[in-house]
């Protein structure tokens, strides 16, 4: 395969992880509900389909990490991105332009990955708190009044179910 051949399948692989990144980028907006109403079925369905596409952004990343290699030859001790950003074979521009759409999109997909995992902590916070009622009770049983009606001493603390 010549190297104009290599070019355009390194710019065909950066367009495909562009894509396989826009569609993790929407699984992530899908994510956020689901935590935020602690929905185990539709989060499991969504971290099912993530697992998929991030099983293929480690395929195109293979790919991608090949095909740079081939092109920047055995000589090229530096980092693969940085060289490929300096390229200037004529080729090269279509895969430039990829590759910042590509940076762009893990920025996005790293943001939203630390706003989800900020909603998982509260999930857990919520989860925890409601396990801790049920295993200890509310603290303070209820006691009889001289009138014999129960009262519910008043309880504080940090519980809320409602999340």
């Amino acid at each position: 395969m010549n190297r104009t051949d290599l070019w355009g399948r390194l710019a065909h692989t950066l367009r495909s992880e562009c894509d396989a990144y826009r569609h993790f980028l929407q699984l992530l907006k899908e994510e956020a509900p689901c935590l935020q109403q602690l929905s185990p079925q539709a989060l499991h369905d969504v971290t099912s389909q993530k697992t998929q596409v991030l099983a293929l952004i480690q395929q195109l990343d293979g790919v991608r990490m090949g095909l740079l290699k081939r092109l920047a030859g055995p000589a090229c001790k530096e980092d693969l991105m940085p060289w490929l950003a300096r390229s200037i074979h004529p080729r090269a521009s279509e895969a430039q332009a990829a590759l910042k759409e590509l940076v762009r999109f893990g920025r996005e997909a790293k943001a939203h990955g630390k706003r989800n995992g900020a909603l998982l902590s509260h999930a857990q916070y919520v989860v925890r708190e409601a396990l801790h009622v049920i295993y200890t009770g509310l603290g303070a049983q209820p006691l009889y009044g001289q009138s014999g009606q129960l009262s519910f001493p008043s309880v504080t603390g940090s519980v809320s179910l409602q999340g």
